[in-house]
């Protein structure tokens, strides 16, 4: 089974939860459209906490498409909290791992999608401050059925 999500256009949902340092958990929903162009692929995602107050995350990555036979890609990232970050996206069967280092050098972000079948995956994610946790996700992203084009009778 190919990978669906990144190597593929679409847009997909997500749902899941944010367990915090504190151990506190808030549930989590959100978005990603996935564009390919020739010099470059665009992940916009968008990422609502929904803590008291939400706290809403907006990501735009810059992917350097895989090269043929490539199991391996780099990334830049601009996000609404996190800032400038630069990474990788590893393939690995049927994973997709992404690890991540903020322009500043103090924060790190690694990923792993777990691809359940073309039309789901599951997510974990963990976010470090100078080396302590801060913040993990466990979500299920699924792909959104493609509009199907309007018919006249």
């Amino acid at each position: 089974m190919g990978h669906t999500f990144l190597l593929a256009e679409g847009e997909w949902t997500a749902t899941g939860a944010l367990h915090d340092a504190s151990g506190k958990t808030a549930p989590v929903t959100g978005s990603a459209r996935l564009t390919h162009a020739r010099e470059e692929w665009i992940n916009q995602s968008e990422m609502i906490v929904h803590s008291d107050p939400p706290l809403t995350i907006r990501n735009l990555y810059h992917i350097a498409p895989f090269l043929p036979g490539a199991n391996q890609t780099s990334w830049q990232c601009e996000s609404s909290v996190f800032g400038a970050s630069r990474g990788v996206f590893v393939i690995v069967e049927d994973s997709i791992f992404s690890s991540g280092l903020s322009a500043d050098g103090h924060s790190t972000t690694v990923e792993c999608l777990w691809q359940e079948s073309p039309q789901r995956y599951q997510v974990r994610s963990t976010a470090f401050r100078n080396g302590v946790f801060q913040a993990g996700i466990a979500a299920v992203l699924t792909r959104r059925a493609p509009a199907q084009p309007h018919r006249s009778e």
